[in-house]
This record gives C-alpha cells, structure tokens and sequence, in this order.
C-alpha cells in the first residue's frame, strides 16, 4: 500500500510539473541555464567550476576529452539558482558524431525547458580550424537562430604575456570573425583564483543583458527538434537507405536491380525457393542520390526456421545503420493473394514494432501482367490488398521489373519515398525501435512460458494431493522451466521497478 501510494505522489508530482509547464508556473523558471560546449582541452570543466564556485566538474589537463558525457551541475550564485551542463569536447576523435550528437541532445534536455545561453568555449593561444568551425557547427546542429543565444568565453586569459583580450583580438581576424558571428559578444575568464568572484559576476551580467535583448526568450527543445529535422531531410536528399521485404517469388531482387539500375546487383531468377538466402547490402547512385539497398530472404520460406529468418531480418537492420528510410513490401500481381501476404503487414508490426508501418510502402511487381487493368482498378476488385494498402496508410507503388532504360518509374517511386519521410519529420527507423519490438516479443513469449510453469505447479500440487481437477488444470504446462524463469526476471522486473 505504502509503495502504490508512493507510485501515485509521482504520478502527481509529474502531472504537477506538466501543468506549471504549460502554465509558464514552473518553480524553475528563474534558474540560468547554461550549456558549455568547446573543444576537448579548451576549459570547459574547469569553466563550469569557476561560474559555480567550486569542484563541480572533473577537470584536468589531458589530450582527450575528460568529459565523456553531458553532466548538469547546479549551485546558487550571487543569490541565483545556476544551472550548468558540461559536455563532451568537439570534434573529439574518440567519439563517433553519432555519439557526440546524442550527448549534445542530452544537453539540451537536461537544461529543459532550453538553455538561456551556449557558452562557446575557446583557449586563447593557437586557434584551429575546427574552432574556426566551432559556430557553423553550432549553428547546423541547433539551428541558424542558436547564435542568438551564445556568447563565445576565452579561456587562459592570463597566458597573453600581458595582453588584453581586446589587444588579442585586433591581430586575430578569424577570431574576430568568430565573434562577430556570434552577435559581438565575448567574455574572458581565468580559471584560477575562484575565490574573486568579480569575473563569473561579470559573465552572469552579460548573459543577463543578452537574455534581456532577446526578450527574456531562451533557447527551446522545439527549436532543436525543428534543426534536426531539417538536418535529416537534408541528409535524406543524398543519402536513402531501402530494406525489401516480401514472399519467396514476389520480385524483391529484380525490384533491387531495377532501383539501382543494374542487372547483376542482386542475384534474381524464377525459384520455387528463395534465391536470397541471406540478406544482402548493394549500392548506387540514382538521380544523383547515394542509394543503399538491403534484400533480405523470402518470408515465410520453408527451408529457412522461424529463428533464422529473424537472424536474417536483424542483419537487414544492422546493415542500413543508422536504419532504414523506408521498408518495400513487395507484392507480385497477377497471381493468387494469399493468406501469407494477406498476415504479411501484422507479421512486419509483430517483428519490427507497430511504428514500422510509418516508414512501410507496398511495393507492386509484374503489374504488366493485369491484362490491360491499371493498379487502381485491380486494387478495386481486391478488398484485401485495399486492407494491405491501408494498413501501410494508403501508400503504394508499382514497379515492371523488365529492365527497360526509362527509369521513371523509379524516380516516382523516389518522390514516394521523399514524400512518406517528409511527413515522418525527417525521421527513419532504428535498430533502438527494432531492439524494443524484440524485446517485447520475448516477453510475451516469457509470459506464456511463466503461465505454463504455474500449470506444472498445478500438475505437481494435484499429484501430490490426489486431486484429479488440479492434475487436469496443469496438465497443459510447458518445460524449460529456469530458462523461462530468467526471462520472466529480464523481461518483467525493469518493468516494476
């Protein structure tokens, strides 16, 4: 009773904190939020200490980012709440860009509801051209406006033989220039001597007025949301990774050889079996757009197990990281639509997650072989290929995989593709979706399993007792039972607590 009551306060503290949110009552609404980002070695760390006024950040020299992920630290200065999230360095060599975009991600909502400011950080002494880089890929990562929001902080000040900073700047035109992109503004720290606290109170003095000349607007989540979806369109226009999906027979390697334009990409030929018996990854450029596209084996193939095929389908995804724009369920016309192909689209949501049909396109083969009929009037005559169709939201497309010169059938389909992931924000499936979706088929699977184990019990307890309808009750029970006690530990127990 105790822990339910505890799990409802929660309950209510969230939906408290979601009201004052939408209310602009959030009891955090006079904190300063700052963001540090730099290059590994330039301070930051030691940056976030002197604004807090103590040993917040590990801070060290080191040729390596000693900042392996956003941390947030918090403290009160000058009579204000300050919070500050530390990240890793730019352009470090030892993170992937993924890795590094995600952390900069986890900056930006540890400072929900945004940022007030970026503190660009930059070690006077030699400047690189990555840190020349530094706005530009401040400004591609958190949108043109994001300069509206930074102010660039020098770091090691006392190490200019007894220049000013302003003297410095005079003989540095790509400093200069690094300035004025970020709106003028600049301030210079000495990350020694924290007890004078004249410093960090002139930089909160400059954050405040630039807060105040941005109406006391801050740096917000949708903002970075919108960046990022421009970023993946972006990406989308010279980058489309394709996965095919469909029965043995259906046509997916020739539609593979048709969408790149060459013959010999995938092997393709008429088999009562499947010819791909493993997924395959082949390349090309189309319309000017760097395509990779990934067959996979038949579904549904009776020489290949149920565990294979899913090996099969694992590799798919792995083999179009970061994940596939979109999935071709290919579809042969003209022959007898099965319950197979009917059952295809719930077996797609079952193994890949009910959100996979977002990025799901049906994908028509032979449709020269309708005697004159166009799609539409096939479709019409089908109500279970229209329920295939509108199970993948009414998309579809139709391909004549006779490798005829015209590639205008494949530059609709392109334009189909561009048009799905447009209204997908930009967005393209992951292996962290797919990992879900396997997840939660294994706990159902461990659920049934947890249940026959009790029909065991049953069995047992009956025996033991004589008694015929407990023997009968369990009499249905499953085996392997520390196997599935395992799963039922991995599968439900992150779910309690």
């Amino acid at each position: 009773m105790a822990r339910g009551r505890g799990v409802a306060n929660g309950i209510l503290f969230l939906l408290t904190l979601c009201l004052q949110a939408n209310t602009g009552q959030c009891q955090d609404a006079d904190n300063l939020r700052i963001v540090l980002v730099g290059k590994t070695g330039s301070g930051k760390s030691a940056a976030g200490n002197t604004i807090l006024g103590r040993e917040a950040f590990k801070s060290e020299p080191s040729p390596v980012s000693v900042t392996s992920q956003s941390e947030k630290q918090s403290g009160d200065v000058n009579g204000r709440k300050i919070d500050v999230i530390d990240t890793p360095g730019l352009f470090d060599t030892k993170m992937s860009q993924e890795k590094m975009k995600r952390e900069i991600k986890n900056a930006i909502y540890m400072s929900v509801p945004g940022p007030h400011v970026f503190l660009l950080v930059v070690r006077l002494g030699r400047f690189t051209e990555e840190e020349q880089n530094a706005v530009k890929w401040i400004q591609e990562n958190f949108g043109e406006e994001a300069s509206m929001y930074t102010i660039v902080l020098f770091t090691y000040a006392d190490q200019l033989n007894g220049k000013s900073v302003k003297e410095f700047l005079k003989q540095s035109s790509d400093l200069r220039k690094l300035v004025f992109r970020c709106g003028g503004r600049y301030h210079s720290l000495t990350n020694e001597g924290r007890k004078d606290k004249t410093q960090a109170t002139e930089l909160l003095e400059k954050i405040k007025e630039m807060v105040e000349e941005n109406d006391g607007q801050h740096y917000t989540t949708d903002v970075y949301e919108e960046a990022h979806r421009k970023i993946r369109y972006a990406e989308m226009q010279n980058d489309l990774r394709i996965v095919l999906l469909g029965k043995t027979g259906s046509g997916k390697s020739a539609t593979g050889n048709t969408i790149l334009g060459r013959k010999d990409a995938f092997k393709s030929e008429s088999s009562p079996v499947s010819v791909t018996s493993q997924s395959e990854k082949q390349s090309g450029d189309v319309n000017g757009m760097k395509i990779d596209v990934i067959d996979t084996p038949g579904l549904f193939d009776t020489k290949m197990s149920q565990e294979e095929m899913k090996m099969e389908i694992k590799n798919s995804i792995y083999m179009s990281v970061p994940g596939p724009h979109v999935f071709l369920l290919v579809i042969r016309l003209g022959v007898r639509f099965t319950e197979e192909e009917q059952n295809t689209v719930k077996w797609i949501q079952e193994n890949f997650g009910e959100e996979a049909s977002m990025y799901t396109i049906v994908l028509f083969t032979h449709a020269d072989q309708l005697n004159g009929k166009s799609v539409e009037e096939f479709l019409k005559k089908s109500p279970d290929l229209e329920r295939l169709v509108n199970s993948c939201r009414g998309r579809y497309h139709s391909l004549i995989n006779d490798g005829r010169r015209d590639k205008t059938q494949v530059t609709e389909l392109l334009e189909k593709i561009k048009e799905m992931l447009k209204g997908n924000g930009g967005l393209h499936y992951t292996s962290d979706v797919y990992e879900e979706a396997q997840r939660e088929i294994k706990c159902a699977i461990s659920h049934c399993k947890w249940r026959a184990l009790g029909n065991i019990a049953a069995t047992a307890v009956g025996l033991y007792f004589a008694s015929p309808v407990l023997v009968t009750a369990g009499v249905v029970g499953g085996a392997n039972t520390l196997e599935c006690t395992k799963e039922f530990f991995e599968c439900y127990i992150p779910k309690i607590y």
